[in-house]
């Protein structure tokens, strides 16, 4: 299956799309289960989940081969929750500010 991820991933690359949803089927539920955990919320967590596979489309062309697809993803989803988490509690301080 690992050399079928690689093939999906050269394509993705590539522009082709097929392949790039083929990966997010074959990695969807980890995925939501990583950004369940983090959340702790099924909202947040499906939200987090789309930007997840959003920010990983945009830079899919910047993915190396070196290390596992769902490493990547892992990095993705985590760094994203810090985000929205940072972007959450700086609106909440604007907000106790007003």
């Amino acid at each position: 299956m690992e050399n079928n991820i690689t093939t999906l991933i050269v394509e993705a690359q590539g522009g082709n799309t097929v392949a790039f949803h083929k990966l997010v089927s074959y990695h969807d539920e980890r995925v939501l289960t990583l950004a369940l955990q983090l959340t702790r919320d099924k909202q947040d967590a499906e939200d987090l989940y789309q930007e997840v596979f959003m920010k990983a489309y945009k830079a899919i062309g910047s993915f190396r081969l070196e290390s596992e697809f769902f490493t990547w993803l892992y990095r993705i989803t985590v760094n994203s929750f810090y985000n929205l988490r940072w972007k959450a509690s700086r609106i909440q301080q604007q907000e106790s500010l007003v």
